[in-house]
């Protein structure tokens, strides 16, 4: 039997980039290997996509799409500390966290305000 990981419910924005560009998503759930999102721009499975995860940008892979919603692997997973970070009220603003925009950064990508 194959066990998943523990899921943590969120409604936080992020953007998911791919060789076809950005689009705009919400969080849905989270755990120490990946992430479900919806409302974002869906690709097929096997892409590779950054993600902005806990101020940082995080390489991972579309691994199934329904309708909106895609779940994505991480390509290393989170430790404790960086899952229990994501739901830590207060210190960073949660509209603020974890959105990225291409533009600036020798990474193509900076935090948005």
């Amino acid at each position: 039997m194959r066990y998943r990981d523990l899921r943590k419910p969120s409604d936080r924005p992020i953007t998911i980039r791919s060789d076809r560009g950005a689009s705009e998503a919400l969080v849905r759930d989270i755990s120490a290997s990946g992430v479900k999102v919806a409302g974002a721009d869906t690709l097929p499975t096997g892409t590779r996509v950054d993600v902005g995860v806990l101020g940082k940008i995080r390489a991972a892979r579309v691994v199934w799409c329904r309708g909106k919603t895609m779940g994505l692997k991480f390509n290393h997973p989170l430790d404790a500390a960086s899952l229990q970070a994501f739901h830590r009220p207060g210190g960073a603003s949660q509209r603020q966290f974890d959105r990225f925009a291409i533009g600036q950064g020798g990474h193509g990508f900076r935090e948005l305000s």
